[in-house]
């Protein structure tokens, strides 16, 4: 993406109104941010959506200097655009329906973030809450895998800590701006994630915490996620939004069973009863993702050579000869089938149910043998 376009995109975000999928509908009706921007208020509100206030703003948008400033801004804070289609995007943000398509980042997105666990819970912590957290976060981010969660009080900063204690990696995803770090306390927190990881956010970098912000910041948390782990929340939390966001999006939804009649564990003992996957400890959370090679960063690897199962049709056997024991994303698995997803849904779902393919986290498949 050019200069201009990012600009463009910059000066798009500036104008009131405009949430991720109203931009995305806009983007897609003319094709750059740009040409939104020199759109026509009547071609404006032709897009669904877009009404005559909005429409309106965008038309009049006087954002030219202010995008200016606060590009200038940005370089001094250390903080950079991240827009859907950079090479540093991460590649599960951009399969979300509302995909946040400009975010601002401090720290790096690096390959190995895909095999990520959001760890969510309670500001308000238990001394078992904490502990659980800490022993999650710091036994996966050991074995190789991203810790997720918002740099909150309680839980999300235990997880943060945990990680990076084991010197692994781990992401915040913020609902305030960048330049303006929620809960203040954890300033010297933020700094060591964006030398060890990544802050996030999609509010403007001056952005102020308020409350619609939370629900919209915790898709992106479950959106980079393969798994989902509430620790402990009351039963109308953030962390349950979190997990209704993961449930959307096709990820897995784990919980840590917590006392009877304790406000703390409603929360994750409602998920457990809902049909979520229950966590003791860490091998809960890696059976639930299934077989990745994490320490080596692999998404896939060698397919052992083993003889095909009698029985099966053209597409079934194509599928099992292309995948691994080890796991293999259902996109790239079309690619090397050259499938259509259709053909392969139908497929798959066969050999599952006959016990030869196995589903996992993520949208992820993988032989079964023995």
């Amino acid at each position: 993406m050019g200069d201009d376009e990012r600009l463009s995109l910059l000066k798009l975000s500036l104008v009131e109104g405009l949430g991720p999928i109203r931009v995305r509908a806009l983007l897609e009706r003319f094709g750059s941010a740009r040409g939104v921007l020199t759109a026509s208020r009547d071609a404006l509100r032709s897009v669904p959506g877009i009404g005559p206030k909005v429409a309106k703003a965008i038309v009049h948008h006087d954002s030219e200097e202010r995008a200016q400033s606060l590009l200038a801004r940005m370089s001094k804070l250390g903080i950079r655009m991240l827009i859907e289609g950079d090479r540093e995007f991460p590649d599960p943000l951009a399969q979300l329906p509302d995909c946040p398509g400009l975010m601002t980042i401090r720290g790096t997105i690096e390959p190995a973030d895909r095999f990520a666990v959001a760890i969510v819970g309670s500001r308000r912590a238990t001394a078992y809450g904490r502990r659980m957290a800490e022993t999650l976060a710091r036994e996966l981010a050991s074995r190789g895998l991203t810790i997720v969660s918002g740099l909150a009080r309680g839980i999300d900063g235990v997880a943060h800590r945990a990680a990076l204690d084991v010197g692994g990696r781990t992401i915040a995803v913020l609902a305030s701006g960048l330049a303006n770090i929620y809960p203040p306390e954890h300033v010297e927190l933020a700094q060591a994630i964006i030398e060890r990881g990544a802050l996030l956010s999609e509010a403007p970098i001056d952005g102020a915490p308020i409350g619609q912000l939370f629900p919209q910041r915790n898709r992106i948390i479950s959106g980079l996620s393969l798994a989902i782990v509430v620790v402990e929340a009351a039963a109308r939390s953030g962390a349950l939004s979190t997990a209704r966001h993961a449930l959307d999006q096709n990820r897995e939804v784990l919980a840590v069973p917590g006392r009877v009649g304790d406000p703390m564990s409603e929360g994750p003992n409602l998920l457990l009863k809902q049909g979520a996957g229950l966590v003791m400890g860490v091998q809960d959370v890696l059976d639930a993702l299934g077989p990745v090679d994490l320490a080596n960063e692999q998404t896939t690897a060698t397919s052992a050579v083993v003889e095909a199962p009698p029985g099966l049709n053209g597409n079934e056997t194509k599928l099992w000869e292309s995948l691994g024991q080890e796991g293999m994303e259902l996109e790239l698995l079309l690619e090397r089938t050259e499938l259509r997803a259709s053909e392969a849904s139908v497929s798959l779902l066969m050999l599952e149910m006959r016990g030869l393919v196995r589903r996992f986290a993520g949208n992820r498949y993988a032989r079964v043998i023995g």
